[in-house]
Parts: structure tokens; C-alpha cells; sequence
């Protein structure tokens, strides 16, 4: 329009590529999110958010809540790794419970190594999986 001006603004591009991570929801909702816009990141059952190094920053520099479009129209940010054991074992009824205690936070795939009580036989094993026990035979 004559003798008016637009406004002028700076805009970070759109995220275009489709986001996936393993081991978590569908997130082509994501798609088309403006640069430092938030993407949810929902983990599967058994899966947590991985740790980042550095807390990832939103445009108005709050921590964001998973995943960010960056300033070259890229999601960055966490993925979805296995759970850790989080509480002690089922099996806390045979066994005492300092030898236990050190099991809870194991990372998946690691064995609860424990000592039965007196007059007790262990018989098996304690994994984690997926933030979960499970018993194995020996």
C-alpha cells in the first residue's frame, strides 16, 4: 500500500523434516513447528528421556520441555533410552536389606547382585529391564 510500510521481522525457519526417536510417540504433530518451538518428547513404557549435557533453552529462554526447532530448522534434544530400576527388588523378602539397597538406580541390562539371608539359597538371578526386575534360573 502506498506511503505504508509492512512490518519487518526476522523469523527462524519452520522445522520441515519429520522428527522420530526411538522408543517414543509419534510426533508428526511436530512438523512445521517455527524455529525455537517446543516439540513433546513422550517416552514408551520402559523408556525415560536420555540426560542432556546442557539444558536446551525455548525462544523466551525457559528450559524447554523435550525437543527444540534450532535456527537451521532442525529438531535437537533428548532421546529415549532405557529405564533404570528405580525401586528395590520383589525379592527383598529373602534377602537383607542393605545388600539390596545398592541395586536400586541400575541401568538396564545390569544384575542386582545380593546375598540371601542366613538359611537361604540363591536361586536365579535380578535383571533390569526397562525399569523393571526380572528373575532369571541359574
Amino acid at each position: 500500500v502506498e506511503g505504508r510500510f509492512s512490518p519487518v521481522r526476522c523469523l527462524a525457519p519452520r522445522c520441515t523434516v519429520e522428527v522420530a526417536r526411538d522408543h517414543a510417540a509419534d510426533m508428526s504433530a511436530c512438523i512445521g513447528s517455527a524455529g525455537g518451538g517446543p516439540c513433546a518428547l513422550l517416552c514408551d513404557p520402559g523408556y525415560r528421556m536420555s540426560r542432556m549435557n546442557k539444558p536446551l533453552l525455548s525462544t523466551r529462554g525457559k528450559p524447554a520441555p523435550a525437543l527444540v526447532c534450532n535456527e537451521v530448522g532442525r529438531f535437537e534434544g533428548p532421546h529415549c533410552d532405557e529405564a533404570r530400576c528405580a525401586s528395590t527388588p520383589a525379592a527383598l523378602s529373602l534377602v537383607a536389606a542393605d545388600d539390596i539397597a545398592g541395586c536400586v538406580g541400575m541401568e538396564d541390562g545390569q544384575a542386582c547382585d545380593f546375598q540371601c539371608s542366613s538359611g537361604l539359597r540363591r536361586v536365579g538371578t535380578l535383571t533390569c529391564r526397562r525399569g523393571e526386575w526380572q528373575t532369571g534360573d541359574v
